[in-house]
């Protein structure tokens, strides 16, 4: 199941179009190794998902869940830490905490999010985007 599903995810179109606008994706991620604040063997998998837009991004859009896939696995968090968005603006950042701590500096990842424009629903996904070492 989970390569079929991490498989699915991956066929995800890189941009969404609704109401007129482009949506599109982009993450970073990375793992710090900072002994001032580090468990043993390092944090968890933090990672920034950017939402851009061509135009601003009005307040009906949202991010109803968020997808990682490093390989054959699916993680799914169960929340997000931090939503920035400013009005007017074209990009909001969702901000994602506590990932897997498996997840090593150097790996590539997948990000997919389900997205809500008005009462239209997609998926639109940010390929490859590489676990970083903080140090």
């Amino acid at each position: 199941m989970g390569s079929e599903l991490a498989s699915a995810l991956r066929s995800t179109a890189l941009e969404w179009r609704a109401t007129d606008r482009r949506y599109t994706l982009e993450a970073d991620g990375w793992r710090s190794f900072q002994p001032i604040q580090n468990q043993e063997g390092g944090d968890p998998v933090i990672v920034v998902v950017r939402l851009h837009a061509d135009t601003a991004i009005p307040d009906s859009v949202s991010v109803l869940e968020l997808q990682f896939v490093k390989d054959d696995v699916v993680w799914a968090p169960p929340h997000v830490s931090e939503v920035r968005r400013e009005a007017g603006s074209s990009t909001m950042e969702l901000v994602v905490r506590n990932g897997p701590g498996e997840w090593a500096p150097g790996d590539s990842v997948d990000v997919i999010a389900r997205l809500r424009d008005g009462g239209a629903t997609s998926l639109v996904r940010a390929p490859r985007f590489v676990i970083a070492r903080v140090d």
